[in-house]
């Protein structure tokens, strides 16, 4: 079998893994049950020699990374982020500025340094005027942009 050939079924053995953890979510144990027999069917086929058991066995392993990535895509509950969120959705949070302001004609940005969300831009009116080091309350929602108007 061609170099081509043991690619692609390596392919698409993960890609496989991947849609059938799209469609239908297996428990640990049976994603832990795939792997072993995958494992079992590899040593035994480097043991005696047989390349197609043992590309067989290397598929299923890769069946079953495909499986696993995706149920930890799906499966990640990290730390919100601004660009997440619902753009209609009012939020209130703090933050201190971190960077020199942007006046413009109409209009000011900040970039807010926040516990919870990271680096922030905020768009505001020009008035009131804030600072380098100003420690905000902001009361607003996200924009279309993926900033906070306020």
């Amino acid at each position: 079998m061609t170099k081509s050939k043991v690619f692609c079924l390596l392919l698409l053995s993960f890609v496989g893994g991947v849609f059938l953890c799209s469609i239908n979510s297996l428990s640990r144990e049976a994603g832990e049950g795939i792997f072993l027999g995958g494992l079992i069917i590899t040593i035994f086929a480097l043991i005696k020699k047989d390349k197609i058991k043992l590309l067989w066995g290397i598929c299923v392993l890769f069946l079953v990374l495909g499986l696993w990535r995706t149920g930890e895509v799906f499966s990640y509950q990290g730390e919100p982020a601004i660009k997440n969120l619902n753009p209609v959705a009012k939020m209130i949070f703090s933050g201190k500025i971190v960077e020199e302001p942007d006046r413009r004609m109409n209009f000011s940005q900040y970039v807010l340094e926040s516990g919870a969300f990271g680096r922030v831009l905020i768009r505001t009116d020009l008035y009131p005027e804030y600072f380098y080091g100003d420690a905000l309350k902001i009361n607003g929602k996200v924009g279309a942009n993926k900033f906070f108007r306020v």
